[in-house]
């Protein structure tokens, strides 16, 4: 199965959260937005700090490991 791994990054800090996977794009999409709306987050405090970025994918079944960077959100 291929995973595909994301990070946000905060524009104030200058930085990529630690990475996270997710099996495809709408889903990575989805639960940025989510967190984004969520009064909880921080990411909701200041949401224009902070975008979403695609940053490889893992492949489990041959055990590879791809680097790429991509703006989401």
């Amino acid at each position: 199965m291929k995973l595909f791994i994301y990070s946000i990054y905060d524009s104030k800090l200058k930085a990529h959260s630690t990475p996270f996977f997710m099996v495809n794009q709408q889903i990575a999409m989805r639960a940025f937005i989510n967190a984004k709306q969520d009064t909880s987050t921080e990411i909701n405090k200041n949401p224009q700090d902070f975008s979403l970025w695609e940053v490889g994918c893992w492949e489990d079944s041959k055990g590879t490991l791809k680097n790429y960077v991509h703006n989401i959100l």
